[in-house]
């Protein structure tokens, strides 16, 4: 369920830049844990993977491309 989906459901909320950067890093550090014998250069290097994370942030709708306060 993304957030407009949750907005929709149950109507206007706010997720700040620091809670979308605390969801984003928990995606990162579950990634990395799938991952164990990759560093995060790897990991980032990884055109499947980065492309998996992007994918899964923009669902969560956590992009980079809102900046909201």
């Amino acid at each position: 369920m993304s957030g407009r989906e949750i907005q929709a459901e149950l109507g206007p909320c706010t997720v700040t830049r620091r809670q979308r950067r605390a969801a984003a890093v928990h995606v990162a550090d579950r990634i990395a844990a799938e991952h164990p014998q990759l560093t995060a250069a790897e990991l980032a290097a990884n055109p499947l993977i980065a492309a998996g994370l992007r994918e899964l942030l923009n669902a969560l709708d956590l992009n980079s491309s809102k900046e909201q306060q």
